[in-house]
């Protein structure tokens, strides 16, 4: 089991001329990260200079996520995530099913589909290849 804290903060541009100086704080909990079966549950809790709200100059958010994920081996592995998000424009939620592949030990190919619910029912099918180091 591993417990986790982050804290992170940016500015954003939003339109022409308009800036977003945010800032996110998260805890999470994670069993079994390095077995074939991983839980992890993450709350987050932040701050926006610009909510993009006539009259609010100013605005808090919270959210969070819950997500499982299998590995069939070292490379191949699939996830299954249920987040939601709190702010003055409302509660939002969604489901992201995805499949990833490492070719290598710090780059991940991820197919997903994001099945959202604000205000009906929609599928957003997104590919990634990220490379960190």
């Amino acid at each position: 089991m591993t417990l986790s804290f982050f804290r992170y903060g940016g500015t954003q541009p939003i339109g022409v001329g308009a800036l977003d100086r945010f800032t996110r704080t998260g805890y999470g909990i994670t069993y079994g990260q390095w077995t074939r079966f991983s839980s992890e549950t993450v709350l987050v809790n932040g701050w926006d200079s610009n909510c993009g709200i006539a009259g609010i100059t100013g605005c808090a958010s919270s959210g969070g996520f819950e997500q499982i994920r299998y590995a069939f081996g070292r490379r191949l592995f699939a996830e299954a995530r249920y987040e939601g998000t709190n702010d003055p424009s409302g509660f939002t939620r969604d489901g992201v099913v995805l499949f990833g592949y490492g070719p290598t030990e710090n780059s991940r190919l991820t197919i997903e589909d994001v099945i959202a619910h604000s205000p009906q029912t929609s599928n957003t099918m997104n590919a990634q290849f990220t490379i960190a180091y």
